[in-house]
């Protein structure tokens, strides 16, 4: 079935006079329209969330595939370990500032376009670094790189186009377990490549990856923005017909939307939040110090497993593999909080926000990983036990993922967008700044023990103590955050609306199917 067009005036109407904007004209999808891709089979939606989601993880393996190269590619271009890292954390920087510019575009203009673009301009930016002579040439691509490759991770806006709100949860966990795959096997692919052919292509593997990836999307993929699929449809009927009535409420909405909107939206909005929203201050420090981890691994694989063990190159990033299983494993866990949801729905009649943090119950497991990887990896003891430790971490960093992002977006709703660009800011800016001191940090920050870098673990460690309070914390007192939040307060009332409609409906039903009198006859037996 074609998108459903309402029937213009009869022929009688005044054309000329007629508002281009009258109800009459409006093109939208009629309820099992094919076209629409809430309508999509489940096949062929997890189909094209498996391309989309490609080019996302392609661009996390760009994100950690650099880091096992720092030594040779520091002493080619005659710059220090320490300045080569900035090659690695000006990409993240690129990643927090990339979604000014490209969600917007991909909201108003489609997924695919932009995609095609950004994962072009990604992988172009590998040449230059990979012939490059000195780090100078390296940066200012490496930038452009992370600001484009921020486009992949508009992915979650192609779970939201495909399924339903109520239906989005095995999406949205897919979305964050490509985004930490590909921080996990960047390492793991860059130690092989430096080991056996050599620093430089490390970017070269990365462009081609990406002119790879590149080709499926462009072969493969559909538009999924049902807005941009209706203004097709809307433009071609103008075009048929000669008449510029048609339209579908999406070319409205960008019509109406000034470009300060957009800047508040994906720039002012999600910076005055960071300072002014505690939820959204509490969330993002506890994801970003979640990605610190990550990041942290990346570049202490080398000095535990390298340095300390003895593993080569190519090997020393293999404990990733662990950290990978752990998230599949985070990934599967995902029914048990889904039945948590069920269990509070029949409980309360309704999820509220905080119901979302269920699986966060496992939030110990995060510093108990760190403090084991800290005081496990010695010498004296088998590297398996901290391996074991890597594992764990990747089971309670995927929850912590998922768990926050889902809760900031229940809790801001029509702001979710802001709220949740607030915590991927931080996020990437926390990360890019903790790879230009994290081995210093383990280098110096020692104490006299069989394990060398238990000193620097166990301050991660009590850190992750401190942040592992805070999903208790939120469960306790996020209403009564929520309460005096003024993003919030406009969905508490429509939740409350909402409610109030539901009971209203009810009440009319019942009375409407009770035997004549009835009403009556209780409201004197009450008296």
């Amino acid at each position: 079935m074609a998108p459903s067009i309402s029937a213009p005036p009869g022929p009688g109407a005044d054309n000329k006079s007629a508002v281009r904007d009258d109800p009459a004209f409006l093109i939208d999808f009629a309820p099992d329209d094919p076209r629409d891709p809430r309508n999509w089979s489940e096949l062929k939606k997890w189909l094209q969330l498996s391309l989309y989601l490609l080019p996302e993880i392609w661009a996390q393996v760009i994100s950690s595939i650099f880091a096992p190269a720092t030594p040779s590619s520091a002493e080619a271009v005659g710059v220090s370990e320490a300045a080569m890292r900035t090659v690695q954390a000006i990409y993240l920087y690129g990643f927090a500032v990339g979604p000014i510019v490209t969600a917007p575009v991909s909201e108003d203009y489609g997924r695919r376009y932009i995609l095609f673009f950004s994962v072009f301009m990604v992988g172009i930016c590998q040449l230059p670094c990979a012939l490059a002579g000195s780090i100078a040439l390296m940066l200012p691509f490496r930038f452009v790189a992370g600001f484009f490759a921020a486009c992949t991770f508009n992915s979650i806006g192609n779970v939201g186009d495909m399924w339903s709100p109520d239906d989005q949860a095995w999406g949205v966990n897919a979305f964050a377990l490509a985004a930490e795959t590909g921080a996990y096997l960047g390492s793991v692919i860059g130690g092989y490549i430096v080991q056996n052919i050599g620093w430089r292509w490390t970017f070269g593997a990365a462009g081609l990856g990406m002119a790879l990836v590149l080709i499926l999307l462009v072969c493969f993929t559909q538009e999924t923005r049902g807005g941009i699929i209706l203004a097709k449809v809307a433009k071609q009927k103008r075009k048929e017909t000669g008449d510029e009535r048609w339209y579908c409420a999406h070319e409205r909405e960008v019509q109406a939307k000034s470009i300060r909107d957009t800047l508040t939206e994906t720039l002012g909005r999600p910076i005055w939040m960071l300072f002014s929203e505690p939820i959204v201050v509490a969330t993002s420090l506890y994801d970003g110090f979640n990605y610190c981890i990550i990041y942290a691994f990346i570049l202490g694989f080398a000095l535990v497993y390298g340095k300390l063990y003895g593993f080569s190159i190519g090997n020393e990033n293999l404990p990733f593999l662990a950290v990978f299983i752990g998230a599949v494993i985070g990934f599967l866990a995902l029914p048990a909080q889904l039945a948590w949801q069920r269990r509070c729905v029949r409980k309360k009649g309704e999820l509220g926000p905080e119901d979302r943090l269920g699986w966060l119950a496992t939030a110990p497991l995060f510093p108990i990983s760190l403090f084991w990887f800290a005081w496990t990896a010695a010498p004296n003891i088998h590297w398996s036990s901290s391996v074991i430790a890597t594992a764990i971490f990747g089971f309670s960093s995927h929850i912590i993922f998922v768990a926050v992002s889902d809760y900031t977006a229940a809790c801001y709703s029509r702001f979710a967008a802001s709220a949740v660009g607030a915590q991927s800011l931080m996020r990437e800016i926390f990360s890019g700044s903790f790879t230009l001191f994290v081995v210093q940090a383990y280098e110096n920050v020692h104490w006299k023990t069989a394990a060398p870098y238990s000193g620097f673990g166990t301050i991660l460690g009590i850190i992750a103590i401190i942040l592992s309070l805070l999903p208790y914390a939120l469960y306790v007192y996020g209403p009564k955050l929520r309460a005096r939040s003024p993003f919030c307060v406009s969905q508490i009332q429509e939740s409350k609306e909402r409610k109030e409609k539901k009971e209203g409906l009810r009440d009319v039903v019942e009375t409407a199917g009770a035997p004549p009198g009835a009403e009556k006859r209780g409201a004197g037996a009450s008296a």
